[in-house]
């Protein structure tokens, strides 16, 4: 009996039998089958399985191993018979995969983890969501398993929320590869892990986003630790996290309201995001958070619409403090918008009141969500400014906001004016006017009244037709529709009609099609229209969908069913396939659509119409199966129709027959002896053994003919790679004489379902003709391959001659946690290698710091005298190392500072100041650098570390010492044609640099280092001006009084150095976003009284700041022009001269 069992064969699924009736090679069964002791399992069982599998598609196929696993589990032969089928081929591997995850066998996912092929490893990976594993057997496998498997698991770990595993395997993962993929387990782990890890790990986590939602509690505890500490470096940290920490208000709204509150640096990463979730947890605290100076940045704009209609249902005071920092006409509207119509007014009166009163009108933008009496109001104000009086198309604009019958008239007569580009403005605005007015039979006079129109330009009815369709679809009566024919008859026969306007007529259609398809007459129109713009092209409908009310589809496909048909009769289905694409899936089961995209669909119709009827047919998944079947059967060539092939592919891989054995396809979309080239084939892994040789006999035949293009036969070797069973066809065109066919198969290797077996091939050609594609390759081949086996291939290219594969391989060992990787590197750092070579070891050894001997090869790049080679080691951020070698890597920065190498010096100075607070020591070195003035290459970016150090708490006087040093800096080149007062120069940058972080700092940065510089120079008569801009520097942010004063008494007698300083408070105040006007007009004032020229320059400067910061930028304020006129009458002239130069209002 047994021997009869092991004869049987396997007809239909392509494994067992020696020959196939179409022919090719059978995959023995013997591997698969076998007969087992006490009959528990015999290969008449699986071959049964197999030949109830063969003739079904794969949804079926997987409801049938369902079924089995249910069964054997219950009867307690699972496990066997899983014995059974891990002993056969892929495809018998992975039925045996499939079945134990079904049966939640662990065994069997452990098996597929460690399996070659790896479509089954994948499956397996996923599987362990479903099907509890041992954490210790994944603790083991993840020491050596690929790389490109071990990030699988983890992705797999994160999106199953397995905290426990996650927990159990990090330590394990650090341990082993580091600490970049443990930091990718960290979102999966629980609190007390992140909790302990964050600090440590957190900086190779990259973005914290996903993180702070999942974790929100440790990655705020992180936050506050950083924030509480170096002042340079919080701002550091923050600029690097704080968009991510800020994801955390989703699960403590409460903590980031409060650390926001807390630090006003944090508003200078976007808060917007957090925003949504704290107005939902606090709006009126968070209104008052925006509210504050440095938040104006964070405008509507930047708020979703949930935010903006919290904030706008806020009582009015919080409303008025809020609209004075948001004092925009987009950000009015944007409040007012979201208020509901009738406390529009209210809201807006309140906010005027806030301002002066203006000479200027409102901009459009406002005027639009202002209720109708007060929109008039201010439209009429605005005609009758001088500044809009004077000007036609002004007047124009705003007279098309007052009500419809007091702007009919002038409107009218712009719409006939004699330019073509004022005449679409005109009927542009006639339009707009209709649209806001609410006189019902404003639309209808001025449909009737459009007799000029029909012998238009193109831009003029253009302009007119994008006007009329943005009228709500409601104002459209039956009684418009002769005027609407007319319009569209003029559109479509023009000459000149532009896409464009066909475009805006289609909308329009489109619109009244889907919201007014119960008036007769509007539908005749959007039906007529259509079909006349079908004939100009294809149909665009996408916006049906979005007007259609749902559930409204039977009842108007019903109505358009008539349209339809016609078109369909006479072989026109445009309109067709513009409806079902407008609908989109709403379309899918409605009969008569279906019904009328069989008949487009059906032979003997043109091959693109037909292509695109089945393309829609099978767009609905519920009845896509069933309907392929029609469709293949009805004519094979169909598989050259792209929705086609996927359907086979991916579902009914059953039909693939009917295309793959017998005669080639040929029909409608193939003609008779052209030969089918299968496009991409999707989830290959579906299908049966014989069906995948098939495909690849096809590739083979392709690939094989000189007389197709290459590109066409390279892609097919690429495509033949995913094939299970690929690798020999790929194979076959390795080292092939044409380039083309030999690059393409070096590429596709690593693509096949064991690309880790490429290794070794595409490393013997790494130093070859081919090692473009092959160093490339490789590592995706090295993702592949375990750890272990890495070390001696990579080692041995590591000494190849060809640089470009040194590198790759110097990367390889550093990347992919190889055994002894460290060694190698070592190695040959030490023989002294190429630069390139050197600079790519020491770039690779930043993942290895734990090994003292990276160290050294960092320390020894830093003191190499190759540019390329010092600065590979200057490439670390600040936040891209851990804490534990963050200090010993600073010392290197400064190191490098005194580099030989100009640009490496940069590079390192450029780099410090993130680092000093690791490595403090480095002032006094960057100050040296500075005032030694025989060192000209590097002494400007030293200053400009200098002077953001003040950030990190250094002395007071830093600045001050250092500019005292240059000060008594005697015997310096003056005038010379080459230099000339270098120590000047640099008292200079030092100035300007000193100058511009004051001016960026807020309010908490302690400007006392400025403050000692400013009155350091301002008592040197040549430095006077440079001494009194840092004293307004260090002065402003505390307030006008009384520094500018004391600042003014400094200046007497010296007009040149008062012009500065007062171009320096214009300049300081044009840098705010935001001040308060009434403090500076007061010190003004008082400056105006004291007679001199600095008073009354320092005076104007504050005039100015103020006017430059309201909406028409002129002293707008009574209190402004008084002052204004008051200067006009100043002692000094140069202060009456510049008095009457600024102008209160437009002439």
């Amino acid at each position: 009996m047994c021997e009869k069992r092991r004869a049987v064969r396997v007809t239909t699924h392509g494994i067992g039998s020696e020959q196939h009736a179409a022919g090719g090679p059978r995959i023995p069964l013997a591997p698969l089958v076998r007969v087992l002791h006490d009959g528990a399992v015999s290969d008449m069982v699986i071959t049964a399985l197999l030949d109830e599998l063969d003739p079904l598609p794969f949804p079926e196929r997987m409801r049938l191993l369902a079924r089995r696993a249910g069964e054997w589990a219950a009867e307690g032969v699972l496990r066997a018979r899983l014995d059974v089928l891990w002993g056969g081929d892929d495809y018998a591997r992975g039925l045996a995969l499939t079945l134990g995850i079904i049966g939640r066998d662990a065994g069997s996912v452990i098996a597929g983890l460690a399996d070659p092929d790896r479509v089954i490893r994948h499956r397996a990976v996923r599987a362990c969501r479903a099907v509890p594993v041992d954490p210790e057997v994944l603790a083991g496998l993840v020491v050596d398993a690929p790389a490109e498997l071990r990030l699988r698991l983890y992705a797999t770990i994160r999106r199953a929320r397995m905290r426990g595993l996650a927990d159990r395997l990090v330590g394990a993962v650090r341990e082993r590869h580091g600490d970049a993929e443990a930091a990718k387990l960290l979102i999966s782990c629980g609190e007390a892990t992140v909790r302990e890890l964050l600090p440590r790990i957190g900086y190779a986590a990259g973005r914290w986003d996903a993180l702070a939602r999942r974790h929100p509690g440790p990655v705020l505890d992180e936050a506050e630790r950083h924030l509480s500490g170096n002042r340079l470096e919080a701002r550091s940290w923050w600029s690097r996290y704080g968009w991510s920490v800020l994801s955390a208000a989703e699960g403590e709204p409460e903590r980031v309201l409060s650390l926001l509150e807390g630090d006003p640096r944090l508003a200078r990463v976007g808060a917007g995001k957090a925003l949504t979730f704290l107005a939902a947890h606090d709006p009126r605290r968070v209104a008052r958070l925006l509210s504050r100076h440095v938040y104006t940045g964070t405008g509507p704009s930047g708020l979703g619409a949930g935010t903006l209609r919290r904030l706008a249902a806020l009582d009015l005071p919080v409303l008025v403090e809020l609209g004075t920092r948001w004092d925009g006409p987009g950000e009015w509207a944007a409040l007012l918008k979201r208020r509901p119509p009738s406390a529009r007014a209210e809201l807006f009166e309140a906010l005027s009141a806030t301002r002066p009163v203006s000479a200027e009108p409102l901009p459009e933008v406002l005027l639009d969500v202002l209720p109708r009496a007060l929109r008039t109001r201010e439209a009429e104000r605005a005609i009758g400014l001088p500044a809009v009086a004077e000007d036609e198309a002004r007047v124009l604009h705003y007279t098309a906001h007052l009500p419809f019958a007091d702007a009919f008239p002038a409107l009218l007569t712009a719409t006939r004016r004699h330019l073509a580009d004022d005449r679409a403005a005109g009927y542009g605005l006639l339009i707009a006017c209709v649209r806001r007015s609410a006189d019902p039979e404003a639309l209808g006079t001025v449909l009737n009244g459009l007799d000029r129109l029909r012998n238009e330009q193109d831009p003029v009815r253009a302009r007119f037709v994008t006007a009329l369709s943005s009228i709500p679809p409601h104002r459209f009566t039956g009684a418009h529709a002769p005027a609407l024919t007319a319009i569209a008859k003029d559109t479509v026969e023009a000459r000149d009609a532009s896409w464009s306007t066909r475009t805006a007529l289609t909308g329009l259609a489109v619109r009244l099609l889907s919201a007014r398809s119960e008036v007769p007459e509007l539908l005749d129109w959007a039906t007529s229209t259509l079909d006349g713009l079908a004939g100009t092209g294809r149909l665009y409908l996408r916006d049906l969908r979005r007007h259609l009310r749902r559930g409204d589809e039977a009842r108007f496909i019903a109505t358009l069913l008539p349209w339809l048909r016609r078109g369909a009769e006479r072989a026109h289905f445009e309109p067709l396939f513009g409806v079902v694409g407008g609908l989109g899936p709403r379309a899918h089961g409605l009969a008569p659509l279906t019904e009328l995209l069989a008949r487009a669909a059906a032979p003997g119709n043109v091959t693109a119409v037909a292509a695109t009827a089945i393309s829609l047919l099978l767009d609905d998944p519920r009845e896509r199966a069933s309907r392929v079947e029609d469709i293949l059967l009805g004519d094979t060539s169909t598989v050259a129709v792209h929705a086609v092939w996927r359907t086979l592919c991916t579902t009914r891989t059953d039909l693939l027959d009917l295309v793959f054995e017998g005669s080639p396809p040929a029909g409608g979309h193939l003609a008779q002896g052209v030969r089918w080239v299968p496009g991409h084939a999707q989830a290959v892994d579906r299908w049966l053994p014989r069906q995948q040789a098939a495909y690849l006999r096809l590739l083979k035949a392709v690939i094989g003919d000189a007389g197709t293009r290459l590109h066409i036969r390279a892609a097919a070797i690429a495509q033949a790679a995913h094939v299970p069973g690929g690798w020999d066809l790929v194979n076959r065109y390795v080292d092939s004489p044409n380039t083309v066919l030999d690059e393409a198969a070096l590429a596709a290797l690593v693509w096949t379902s064991r690309p880790a077996e490429a290794l070794g091939l595409l490393l013997d050609r790494a130093d070859g003709d081919r090692a473009r594609v092959a160093v490339y390759s490789a590592g995706r081949a090295a993702r592949f391959t375990p750890p272990s086996a890495l070390a001696e291939p990579l080692t041995a290219l590591l000494a190849s001659p060809k640089v470009t594969a040194r590198k790759e391989a110097a990367r390889l060992l550093a990347a992919s946690s190889v055994p002894g990787a460290m060694d190698a590197l070592h190695a040959t750092w030490s023989t002294g290698p190429h630069r390139d070579v050197k600079a790519a070891i020491v770039s690779a050894v930043r993942h290895l710091l734990d090994d003292p001997r990276a160290w050294t090869i960092l320390e020894e790049a830093i003191a190499d005298p190759e540019p390329a080679v010092a600065q590979a080691a200057l490439t670390i951020g600040r936040w891209d190392i851990a804490p534990r070698h963050a200090a010993a890597y600073a010392a290197l920065v400064l190191a490098a500072g005194r580099h030989p190498d100009r640009n490496t010096a940069l590079a390192a100075w450029n780099a410090y100041p993130s680092w000093s607070a690791q490595a403090p020591g480095g002032t006094a070195t960057i100050a040296d650098a500075v005032a030694d003035l025989d060192n000209r290459t590097t002494w400007r970016q030293a200053a400009h570390a200098l002077v953001w150090l003040l950030d990190s708490g250094v002395p007071e006087d830093t600045a001050a010492a250092l500019i005292e040093r240059l000060l008594s800096a005697t015997g310096q080149p003056d005038a010379l044609a080459d230099r000339d007062l270098p120590a000047r120069r640099r008292i200079a940058t030092l100035c300007s640099d000193l100058d511009h972080w004051a001016r960026t700092q807020d309010g908490t940065a302690d400007l006392a280092p400025v403050a000692a510089a400013g009155r350091l120079l301002a008592a040197h008569p040549e430095y006077l001006a440079e001494g009194c801009t840092l004293l307004v520097a260090a002065t402003l942010p505390y307030g006008p009084e009384p520094g500018l004063a004391a600042i003014a008494d400094r200046l007497h007698d010296r007009p040149l150095a008062a012009a500065r300083t007062a171009e320096a408070v214009e300049t300081w105040y044009a840098s705010r976003t935001s001040f308060t006007p009434e403090p500076l007009l007061a010190t003004a004032e008082a400056l105006s009284t004291r007679g001199d020229l600095p008073g009354g320059l320092l005076s104007l400067a504050l005039v100015v700041a103020v006017a430059k910061a309201t909406p028409e930028r002129r002293p707008s304020d009574p209190a402004a022009r008084g002052l204004v006129a008051r200067l006009r009458r100043h002692p000094e002239a140069e202060v009456r001269t510049l008095a009457l130069n600024l102008a209160t209002a437009p002439e």
